[in-house]
């Protein structure tokens, strides 16, 4: 059996009519005031199954996707000296350091990324490995669960070339090559690049 995956607040575990791909609807409702968080996704279902004639069942399902693990060299992160969560989403204008890496101001967390000559230059401050996990699988198009047993904040950089993956989410795994990091100008890919850089690795799976 493979590793277990979670899916709360993502959507790889999710399958229906193909039209959930391509139609697009604008739903307001007014939820009472007070309303307990098991009765609103009660109301939710409920409005489903009247608009669109959706229901829901649960079924248990391998699908393919990666475990984050640490590779054997151990891992190169640095561990966030304040790990206190900021309230705010992060500023909309940052500073760039020596290297061309965004900077965030002292106190805030989450993730930016920007490209710079096809290559992507991201910084990470206050990320647990488990959000990691999830930001990796949206990258690359398929779910990835976190075995690598840190439990801290981390702050990191990364600098990747980025592959478009044939077949979207919960679909085929995308062919990513294992690349010389001589290539592209001297930028991995991405999973190259986490291998090098943050002393993890990618390793294909299936995931319940």
């Amino acid at each position: 059996m493979g590793p277990t995956y979670d899916p709360a607040h993502r959507n790889d575990q999710l399958r229906g009519p193909g039209w959930l791909k391509t139609k697009r609807s604008t739903i307001t409702a007014t939820v009472p005031t007070g309303t307990a968080k098991d009765n609103f996704k009660l109301m939710l279902q409920n409005l489903l199954a009247e608009c669109f004639k959706l229901t829901l069942h649960r079924e248990r399902k391998e699908i393919s996707g990666y475990a984050l693990q640490v590779g054997k060299n151990g891992a190169k992160l640095k561990e966030s000296a304040n790990t206190t969560d900021a309230a705010s989403e992060g500023p909309k204008h940052f500073d760039v350091d020596k290297n061309g890496f965004r900077v965030f101001p002292p106190g805030a967390a989450g993730l930016t990324s920007y490209v710079v000559d096809g290559a992507t230059r991201l910084t990470a401050s206050k990320l647990t490995m488990a959000r990691w996990a999830d930001m990796l699988g949206n990258m690359l198009a398929s779910p990835v669960v976190d075995q690598t047993g840190l439990t801290g904040k981390y702050d990191f950089h990364l600098e990747f070339v980025r592959l478009v993956a044939a077949g979207g989410r919960g679909g085929a795994m995308p062919e990513i090559p294992v690349t010389d990091p001589a290539d592209n100008h001297g930028v991995p890919m991405l999973i190259d690049a986490v291998q090098f850089q943050l002393g993890l690795k990618l390793e294909t799976r299936n995931i319940l």
